[in-house]
């Protein structure tokens, strides 16, 4: 816990060099009515109508004191604007880092549907990071989420505020502590909130209650034959001893089947895991029963031409070929092979469990951690 706090207050609160005295590391602003020039280009699809804008905001990241020719992530624009449309208030997120194309998405599952809604944004002080505030209008005072960008993406829920009831909520990547009326009480989430794998920013907890009911369902009957379980940079063995031989150390966040066959170790019960068509024996001290972001997600890869997917590393015939430009999740190394799983739909972050799993030549393989850092290789 205390690594998870150190880590959030290093990226969220610690004070940056700005490359230049008379440039602020972060310029913020706020505008309704009318798209700063920055923005009309990448929004001029989505919002032909700027008087429809109801408010928004943006932040100027101006980068930190680093030399390096690499694009980014600190260097960048990014900005979200609340749009009244036809067919209700849409909320729209733009990001863009330096040498990279702007992503932009729609963050309207995201929205508190109601009245009198804005964006603006907040920052305790100069040299902290900005976070931007969906403020909401509500009998006796105000309701805010506060939502941060990070690497090109609308990242996390930093906090929620309830001026009516007097309650708050922080998020240290999915231990929850809630500010209310009976005190200060903290929690296990059974999942971090990152906005990409949240149903919305309303399935937040509201109440003590609501909290210790989650944080219950996380800690009871686990784990269960068939459920989905998460690895820990651990490696996946034949056999349920740390002397079997290695299948390949899992990235963080690998998701895999517990098949409900455990044995006891020297120390921690091994369980035995079903990744893909890929079985093996994995420490339970190092299998997780929720994903947590905050320490990474599963690394991408990008075929640079054709090449032959086989179901097992050791299969003479391949399932199928790739094509070149195929994206997918790449797992760990293993005999000089990748072990990926191809999304089903688009990619992600998060590994989709019910995607296609093989393996592949590690040769002619791009690899980053997110899409643009594979289409910036591309384009070199």
């Amino acid at each position: 816990m205390f690594r998870r706090i150190l880590t959030l207050l290093m990226i969220l609160l610690l004070p940056v060099l700005a490359l230049a005295e008379d440039t602020p590391v972060y310029q913020v602003s706020t505008f309704s009515g009318r798209l700063p020039e920055a923005l009309k280009e990448p929004l001029s699809s989505l919002i032909p109508d700027e008087s429809r804008i109801l408010s928004g905001a943006a932040i100027q990241h101006n980068g930190y004191a680093t030399d390096t020719p690499e694009p980014s992530y600190d260097t960048a624009y990014s900005a979200l604007v609340l749009v009244n449309t036809d067919e209700g208030l849409r909320l729209y997120a733009a990001a863009q880092p330096e040498g990279l194309p702007w992503e932009v998405s729609d963050y309207t599952r995201f929205l508190r549907q109601g009245k009198n809604v804005s964006v603006s944004v907040y920052q305790p002080e100069s040299n902290r990071i900005p976070v931007f505030s969906v403020d909401y209008a509500v009998q006796g005072g105000m309701m805010s989420d506060l939502l941060i960008f990070w690497n090109n993406r609308l990242w996390c829920v930093w906090g929620h505020i309830d001026q009516v009831r007097g309650m708050s909520i922080m998020n240290d990547h999915g231990a929850l502590t809630i500010k209310g009326g009976v005190g200060k009480m903290d929690y296990v989430s059974p999942s971090a909130f990152y906005l990409d794998y949240m149903e919305g920013i309303s399935d937040f907890p509201i109440t003590h209650e609501d909290a210790a009911a989650q944080e219950a369902a996380v800690l009871t009957d686990f784990p269960i034959a068939g459920s989905v379980v998460y690895a820990s940079a651990a490696n996946l063995r034949q056999e349920p001893t740390g002397k079997s031989e290695s299948l390949g150390i899992y990235a963080v966040n690998t998701p895999m089947i517990f098949t409900g066959e455990q044995q006891q170790g020297s120390a921690w019960p091994w369980y035995q895991v079903q990744i893909g068509n890929t079985v093996g024996w994995m420490s339970s001290n190092y299998v997780k029963h929720y994903a947590d972001y905050g320490f990474g997600p599963v690394p991408l890869g990008r075929t640079t031409a054709a090449c032959p997917l086989y179901a097992a590393a050791d299969d003479r015939q391949p399932a199928m070929e790739l094509p070149a430009g195929a994206t997918f999740h790449i797992l760990t190394e293993y005999k000089g092979m990748y072990h990926i799983c191809i999304p089903q739909g688009e990619i992600s972050w998060a590994v989709d469990v019910d995607g296609v799993y093989g393996y592949i030549p590690m040769e002619g393989v791009l690899t980053g951690y997110s899409p643009t850092a594979l289409n910036a290789q591309e384009t070199r």
